[in-house]
């Protein structure tokens, strides 16, 4: 029962979205669960999920963090999530004295590969995306990849779980993102909350 009670596959479907149909139809829903799954187990051993951006997608990394520190749905602790976008002093310091590149990687030396890393691109290259997850799984983190639609995108060679976009252009890619990391926040605290048996 306790495992029927914490099915994401029911938490998803039960949802009051119009969007589920294409979400479970356009953006792979299983690797949604999956990628919650990773996330949640990690949480739940002390782990910290790191999430990273540029622009649109930085303040879509905030956004995620948010749901998690506060809250989605459910009265409940905080969770253990940081932007690596969040504060700008940092930022711009390293970028100042190691360049663009290493605005995300530097930052993700503090990580341990008890981590997990959510990485968000609407073109899926940006260089200090790519080498976050670099550093990422040199560590022995998870990687959690939001990208575009194209499946070639140079950062899904470096993801764990790629959840791509099901529309073109970078307008529709961060909408889609957004459907995506509400899943993915609602997921996790729902699992966090309420972990199965195999977990």
């Amino acid at each position: 029962q306790a495992v029927l009670k914490a099915n994401p596959l029911d938490f998803i479907i039960s949802r009051p979205h119009d969007v589920n149909t294409t979400v479970l139809q356009s953006a792979a829903w299983y690797l949604i669960i999956e990628a919650a799954r990773a996330a949640a187990i990690r949480l739940l051993k002390g782990g910290t999920l790191w999430v990273c951006g540029n622009g649109g997608s930085a303040e879509q990394a905030n956004h995620l963090v948010a749901e998690l520190v506060g809250r989605y749905a459910q009265e409940r602790p905080a969770f253990r999530a940081f932007s690596l976008a969040a504060n700008m002093s940092t930022v711009t310091a390293i970028a100042n004295d190691y360049g663009w590149d290493a605005v995300f990687s530097r930052q993700l030396q503090v990580g341990t590969g008890a981590d997990i890393l959510v990485a968000i691109s609407t073109s899926g290259k940006s260089q200090n995306i790519l080498a976050a997850l670099g550093v990422a799984r040199s560590k022995g983190m998870k990687t959690i990849c939001l990208g575009p639609r194209d499946q070639a995108a140079p950062m899904f060679a470096l993801a764990d779980y790629k959840l791509r976009a099901w529309e073109f252009g970078t307008p529709a890619t961060q909408e889609n993102h957004l459907i995506l990391l509400h899943h993915l926040a609602g997921l996790v605290e729902h699992l966090m909350m309420n972990p199965p048996e195999d977990m």
